[in-house]
């Protein structure tokens, strides 16, 4: 982990960037937009996944560019790639000039960090690349599942993390959440479907959300110790965060259920 990671790290005290985007990416799904939210749960959450195969092979560990005949290590750079993979979410899912030139910017300010703390640079161009094309993808793919049955996004729910799992047990952290979210916002949409009444209740919900996933990224640093336990706490932390986290603030009225009659 680099020194640029460590400062962070002073923040949120875990050491994978996934840590930090659990600070973020929540805020969206719960204050901007439930579907944009969810759709880029999923996209970094299979983009870190990815990460992780990645770093488990050992021939990207000297990697080579024949065209241009240079040699180098090809892991992605896991924080490169946490961030390329947000950012550039943002970039096709809001489509606003300004947001797109912070987006940019973001993304060559943590390249540029990185770097300077000794990263390859081939590390940072395979995290670029791959976190490019599965932007890309993803809008092309993440979409279709909004028309899906609902018994059939429950199996999907299961089936995939399940099965990421099975392939690479050194994503546990990554599966389980993927798990977690996925179920918690199949049943959000079937028992809850929340909607934001106003800028202060966006607020103290932030607040109390932000202080759940805290709590639950405290526990999991503290016995996160076997796959089995990293599985369990991220589906819990995914639960909280889709399912739980919604629930709450519904039954006390800081959320408004879809169809209910608001009073003021």
């Amino acid at each position: 982990m680099t020194s640029a990671a460590d400062a962070l790290s002073l923040v949120v005290p875990f050491s994978e960037p996934a840590w930090y985007y659990l600070i973020i990416i929540p805020l969206i799904y719960w204050l901007v937009d439930k579907s944009a939210g969810f759709r880029l749960f999923v996209l970094f959450l299979l983009s870190m996944y990815l990460n992780v195969f990645a770093r488990t092979m050992p021939q990207l560990q000297e990697g080579s560019v024949p065209l241009f005949n240079l040699e180098g290590p090809l892991i992605p750079d896991p924080h490169v790639q946490a961030g390329a993979t947000v950012l550039g979410f943002f970039i096709l899912e809001f489509s606003q000039r300004k947001i797109t030139w912070a987006a940019f910017g973001g993304i060559i300010f943590i390249s540029i960090v990185v770097y300077m703390n000794g990263t390859h640079l081939f590390e940072i161009g395979t995290s670029l690349v791959l976190a490019g094309f599965l932007v890309f993808a993803s809008f092309r793919s993440l979409d279709w599942t909004g028309s899906m049955p609902d018994t059939y996004k429950l199996a999907l729910a299961f089936v995939l993390p399940s099965a990421l799992l099975l392939l690479l047990p050194e994503s546990a952290l990554y599966a389980g959440l993927l798990l977690g979210i996925s179920l918690g916002v199949v049943f959000e949409q079937l028992k809850i479907r929340f909607f934001v009444r106003s800028r202060g209740r966006r607020a103290l919900a932030g607040l109390i959300g932000t202080s759940g996933v805290l709590v639950l990224l405290w526990t999991a640093s503290t016995f996160m110790q076997t796959v089995l336990s990293q599985f369990l706490i991220s589906i819990l932390l995914g639960l909280w965060i889709t399912l739980f986290a919604p629930w709450l603030f519904t039954i006390t009225g800081i959320f408004t259920q879809a169809g209910q009659r608001i009073e003021n």
